[in-house]
This record gives C-alpha cells, structure tokens and sequence, in this order.
C-alpha cells in the first residue's frame, strides 16, 4: 500500500482545519462581481445578449440594459442618483406618458393636501389651496399673453388681451380696492362697436333695453320699455337741480324713436321716479308728458316742443348709504329695491339678503373689460357661480374657464388638463403652483424647469424634484447646503435589532398588505428617523435615510470579510509550508522505511498506469493530465460496502466548484471540464458521508 495515498493523522489535521476555517466568517448570499460586468445576463441561446443587470465602475452605477446596452434603469448608490428611461405607471400597466397615475394621488400633509382623482379631477382639502405669487400670471393662454395677471405693484388683477394689455383690471388694496376697469363694450343681445353699455331686444318681444348708437362713447343712446307708439311729450315740466337719469344724444335725424337722450315709450307712463313721502313724477302719462307729485326742480336748460326749459335733476337732499339710501330707489324700503349710489349698483332688503341677476337667461356678460378691479363676494359670506348654464368664463385672461370641456387654466385661455397652471420662468422668482399655512406662512411651490422636471421649493429653497424622465423622486442634496459632515460609524449592530413588518392599514377595505417599519419601534433603535407631526400627533417614517444606514452596514462587512480573507490567506500559507514540510518528512521516513524492508514498493495502478490510488481501501488518485488546459480526468478507488461518496473541487478559500456523487466498488474516474476558469491551484478530494478521506492538488491552466 502506497504511504502517500494514505492521510496521516497529522495531515489529516490540518486538512480539517482548513476546510473548518476557510468558510469562517463569509457570507454565502454575497456574489462579488468586478469591475464594469455583468452581475446577471440574459442569455437564451449561443452568445449572451446585452439585457442584464451590469456594474458600471466608471460611473459607480448599476445600470439594467437592453439589448442595446443602454441603461434603462440607473442607480448611483454613492451619489444617490437614479434614472429610469421609458415611461412610469402607477396602476397604469401601460402609461400612456413620461408618469401616468390611475386613481387618486395626493400632494401635501396628511390633513391638508391638493388631490388629483380618478378622474382628473384636482381638489384642494384642509387649509390647502391654490396660490399664485404676485406680478405674475395665475392661468396664461397656450403660447399668449392671454390670461389673469396678478399685478402686485399696482395692487391689482388684470385680465390681459392678446396686446399683452390689461382688459379687465380688479383693486385688490390700497386706495384702488374694489375698483373695477374694463377696456371695450358691455353687451347684452347687441352688436358690438356700438357703445361702451350696447343692450339691446326685439320690439316683438316688449322687452326693457338700454343702448348706445354711438362708437365708443356714450352718445346717440335711449333707455326705455318698448311698447306700442302711443307716447304724449306734451307739458313736459319738471323743476329740479340734481340728476337722476342723464342721456346724451348728438344725432342729426328726426325720426321719432332716435335723437333721444332719455326716451319713454308707454301707453301710459313710460317713466315714474316715487320718494319715501309719496311724492313722484311720471313722464309719458296718457294725459301728460310730464307729471310731477310733490316738490321737483328742474336745473339747466330743457328743450320740449321747441321750448328751452331747465334740464331735469332727481336729488333726494340725502346723504346717502349704498343699500340704504340713494339719489335713486326703485321699490319700496320693507321690500326689494335696487339702490344707485355713485358707483355702486346693490340690491336691498330690509328684512335680509337679496339677490341680483343680471342677464339670466343667457348672453354674454362682460364686467371690467377695460380695466380695473373686479371683487365678487369679497366681503362677508355667500356663494359666487359663474356660466352656470353654459359658457366661458374669463377673468383678465389669468384666470380662464371652459365649459364645453370643463377644464380651468390659470394664465392659460385653452386649458388642455382639467387644471392648468401656465407659469413663467424662473424659480427665484417665485413663479409656480405656492401652497402657503395661513397661520405661520409656511409656503410650498411647486415649479416646473425648463428641462420638464418638476421642483419642490419650501421658502423658496429647493428641497426636491421628480426626473421628467424617469419620474424619479430626487431628495436635495448639495455640499454647499450642509455642515457638520461626519461619519456614521458602526451601524450593523443596531441595523440587526430593526424588525420589518407586514401590514395592513386599517382604513383600507380590502387590507392590502404593505411592507416597512412601524413607527414606534423603529424610533426605539433611531429615533432620528422618526417625526412625529405637531398637529395631528402622528409618526411618520424617513424610508430614504436607511439607504445610507444599510450602505454603511455593507461596507462594515466588506471590511470585515477583507480582514477575515487576509486572515485566511495567511493560515492558509502556514499550513501549506506545514504540509510540505509533512510531505518531506514521509518521503524520507517511507524511503527509510523501504530501505529497511519494513513496507514495500506502492504497486502501479492497473486501470490509470500512476501511483498514488490505492484499491486496499478508498483513495483518489492524481488527476491526469496535470497541470491542464481544458479538461482533466480524477480517478478514485471505492472498495465494497463504502458509504455515500462524493468527490469535490474546491478553491483556495474552501468553496465548492464542482462534486459529483459516485458509486462502487471499483477503480473509476470522473471528468473535470474547467474552460472559463481562473489559472491556478484548486483543491479535490473524495468524501464518503460528509467527512474527508483523502485531498489532492491540481494545476489549471
């Protein structure tokens, strides 16, 4: 029997230990890869293709690619910089855009919060609202000055034309509040370029009417029923000195229905002004023209019938109060009346509110075209609908309705979203979507860039933005915005106290299950990733910061593997020189032994031609050719009644290449096919269950 085949107690001692220690401390789930390869590559046939997942060590990414190599996924997880190529869906399998939300989603706290639904539709709840910065457009028409403008300046809302000129201008402080401007006509059933007031109707319809025969000023125009022909200016004397109705008229014809300032057509009375005592005067009675009750004045010069006579002025001797009193009152004071006082046309009624239409069955209404302020409802409480039954709605070309498709811009007159907010450029400047706390200011805005990403400022300070591309959320993270940077030292220990959870929410009907943290115990082992909001109590979770908390605890164990490694290769050397000083001493001893005639001569192999297999008890033998280039051949012996045998190849550190499980008894071989392996010294052994009998070395080159 061959000394050499056999292993010494010695010999077998330090094999047991080498295979005990090699995979001491190594975490068999890692797989390390180098540099700019593939950690995975998909290969379905003959040469692998390019789709993978792939280190790039020049970039520090991962990248997963196509079959053109491009990176359609990327993630630097140094610089914490992601980005996705294509299009992202939630609950959208197939988006239909760069990021497509089907179903809710919402901006904000908790509590306060902007919500897009299902349907497109954008709500604002809590304290949340829509906020628009000053000297800036709040909706803007698609390519177009068109649109509302909020004038900070001037104190002002301006709906701005297609001149880039203020339409419609609105006070909102300072001595111009509640001033109303308005460039161009009001028109009501007439034709434009007329009158600044063009209201018009059909003599079929006996309908009230009021319009200007001029252009562009206030001349040539008549107020009045339209009734039938029956009309007596006959005595027409009314004494006074105050003005209640004025018309203008510098017409050249004498058609009995044109020329007049101020015209009353009636069978009876065509126009009656009553005071609170009972005094009144009626123009155009079937007896009189002129039919004054009580004291009257007339102030100026009034022509009737060729007559030159005082012009006629309605004053009631008041100071009046809008609602209260004023130079003129049509109703009674404990019903409805409407009250003309300087500017101002009210509606009122002492037992409460009242309501004032205007043009209620339909047409156009136009307030403020040409400038100036417009305030609706801007004091005290009630309700404000506007096109109700259909049509536009245009506030200084800032603010913009459509109803055909029921969509809202602000700067934009052709909304193409149910809400579209068109902002200028420059992010500094304060242009965007503000979300502002009345309470202590505290304002968020979003901003789009011009590149398409989109930014979240906190007073005014860049905290965030999504990747038009990718939709990638990506957190601030400049070195000129931080101070006191230092490590974060040893974290796996507590990394390893964290527990993960499954849960459901319990608002949610269908309890979808979720994976995280619960807040509470997550804050036991890192409290600082942990907040706990002020207002409603709740605890909310940092997700992100456990990126660079894990990233810490895998370089720990990088450094720890490294020195266990260094540790390993240094054992593994000693035992080498040990084994080859063992080796050298049984050569000597076995040569002795031989000379001596103490053992005899190893028999040559029958079946291989080598030494070193033994079939007197199980052995391996050397594998043949050695050292190999491709392929190599590891014969063994297992005599009758051998348990379980197995023969491995092995690296350096211990693990397992390549084992196969064989049978006996009987001298046999196995083939080793090692194309694509490293250059270098392996280790191979037969086992028969689970313990080694005998190892070997072999070169592969």
């Amino acid at each position: 029997m061959d000394a050499s085949s056999h292993i010494s107690p010695i010999r077998f001692f330090f094999l047991v230990l080498v295979v005990a220690l090699i995979p001491f401390g190594m975490n068999a789930q890692t797989a390390f890869i180098g540099m700019n390869q593939y950690a995975f590559q998909y290969q379905p046939s003959g040469a692998p293709t390019q789709v993978g997942l792939f280190f790039n060590s020049t970039d520090s990414r991962f990248e997963f690619r196509d079959l053109t190599g491009g990176a359609e996924l990327s993630v630097n997880p140094i610089s914490r910089i992601s980005n996705f190529r294509g299009k992202l869906g939630v609950n959208a399998p197939s988006p239909v855009s760069s990021f497509q939300v089907i179903g809710n989603s919402r901006l904000g706290s908790a509590a306060n919060y902007a919500e897009v639904d299902g349907s497109g539709n954008l709500r604002f709840y809590g304290t949340s609202r829509y906020i628009v910065p000053g000297n800036t457009y709040a909706f803007q028409a698609l390519s177009s000055t068109i649109g509302l403008y909020f004038n900070q300046t001037l104190n002002q809302f301006e709906f701005i034309n297609a001149g880039g000129t203020p339409a419609l201008t609105l006070g909102a402080a300072g001595a111009g509040v509640g001033n109303l401007s308005l460039t161009g006509e009001i028109l009501s059933g007439a034709t434009a370029g007329q009158a600044k007031i063009n209201a018009v109707s059909s003599t079929s319809g006996l309908q009230a009417a009021i319009r200007g025969r001029g252009v562009n000023d206030f001349t040539g125009g008549y107020l009045g029923v339209l009734g039938s022909s029956s009309f007596d200016g006959s005595g027409l004397s009314i004494g006074g000195d105050e003005i209640g109705v004025l018309g203008i008229s510098a017409g050249t014809t004498s058609s009995a229905t044109d020329n007049y300032g101020l015209y009353g057509y009636s069978d009876n009375v065509g126009v009656r002004g009553l005071n609170t005592g009972g005094n009144f005067a009626e123009l155009g009675r079937s007896d009189f023209a002129l039919f004054a009750m009580g004291p009257s004045r007339l102030v100026g010069t009034l022509t009737a019938d060729a007559v030159e006579m005082t012009t006629v002025l309605v004053r009631n001797g008041l100071d009046p109060a809008p609602g209260v009193d004023g130079p003129l009152l049509v109703g009674t004071e404990s019903g409805f009346r409407l009250s003309l006082f300087e500017s101002a046309i009210q509606t009122a009624n002492a037992l409460g509110a009242s309501t004032l239409e205007i043009n209620p069955f339909g047409g156009n209404v136009n307030i403020g075209q040409g400038g100036g302020l417009v305030n609706i409802a801007s004091t005290g409480a009630g309700n404000v609908a506007v096109a109700t039954g259909g049509g536009n709605a245009n506030v200084s070309n800032i603010l913009y309705t459509d109803f055909a498709s029921g969509r809202a811009g602000i700067r934009d007159i052709t909304p193409e979203y149910t809400l579209t907010v068109r902002h200028p450029t420059g992010s500094l400047t304060r242009n965007g979507l503000a979300i502002v706390n009345e309470i202590n200011n505290t304002t968020w805005h979003f901003y789009s860039f011009i590149d398409g990403d989109l930014g979240f400022f906190n007073s005014d300070s860049l905290k965030g933005l999504f990747d038009n591309v990718s939709g990638m959320y990506m957190s601030t993270s400049d070195l000129r915005l931080k101070n006191n940077i230092r490590s974060l030292g040893s974290v796996t220990e507590r990394l390893l106290q964290l527990q993960p959870r499954q849960y459901a929410f319990r608002n949610d009907q269908e309890q979808h299950q979720y994976y995280g943290f619960v807040a509470q115990e997550l804050e036991e082992v890192f409290p600082e990733l942990v907040h706990q909001d002020g207002e409603t109590g709740l605890r909310t979770v940092s997700y992100t910061e456990l990126i660079p908390l894990s990233v810490a605890a895998i370089q720990e164990e990088h450094k720890l593997n490294q020195d266990q490694h260094a540790e390993l290769d240094l054992l593994h050397t000693e035992l080498s020189k040990a084994l080859e000083r063992i080796e050298l001493l049984e050569s000597a001893m076995t040569a002795c032994c031989q000379a001596s005639g103490a053992i005899p001569s190893a028999p040559r192999e029958p079946n291989t031609g080598t030494t070193g297999l033994s079939e007197g008890t199980a052995s391996i033998g050397q594998n043949i050719p050695n050292p190999s280039n491709a392929s190599t051949e590891i014969p063994y012996f297992l005599p009758a009644g051998s348990g379980q045998a197995e023969i491995r190849v092995m690296d350096l550190n211990g693990r397992i290449l390549q084992r196969w499980l064989v049978d006996g008894p009987g001298v046999s071989s196995v083939s080793l096919n090692h194309q694509g392996w490293a250059s270098g010294i392996y280790l191979y052994g037969l086992f028969i269950d689970g313990r080694p009998v005998q190892t070997r070395e072999m070169q592969l080159q």
